[in-house]
C-alpha cells in the first residue's frame, strides 16, 4: 500500500492505491480506497506508455498483450511498480 498527501494551497486529499496480484501473469487490480476520481497511467521501464485512464475505486485488468517485465502504475504523486510474468 501506498499513500499520498496531494495539496492544492488549502485542500488535502489523501488516497491510498493497491495493485495485485503482483505478480501477475496477465490480470491486474488496482483499487483506489478513498473513492475520488485519480488519473493514471501505466508505463513500462522506459516510459512508454501502455495505458490511460481514471479511476474512481477499482479496476480490472486483463492484459495479454504486455510482454513479461516490470511496469508501473502512475498517479501525479505515485509510481507503484509491479511485474507480469508467465
Amino acid at each position: 500500500t501506498y499513500t499520498s498527501v496531494e495539496s492544492d494551497e488549502t485542500n488535502y486529499i489523501l488516497y491510498s492505491l493497491k495493485v495485485f496480484p503482483n505478480p501477475s501473469n496477465e490480470n491486474i487490480t488496482i483499487t483506489n480506497e478513498n473513492n475520488l476520481p485519480i488519473n493514471l497511467n501505466i508505463t513500462n521501464l522506459i516510459g512508454l506508455e501502455v495505458w490511460s485512464g481514471t479511476i474512481n475505486k477499482s479496476l480490472n485488468f486483463n492484459l495479454p498483450y504486455l510482454t513479461n517485465g516490470i511496469y508501473y502504475v502512475n498517479s501525479k504523486y505515485q509510481s507503484i511498480p509491479f511485474v507480469i510474468e508467465r
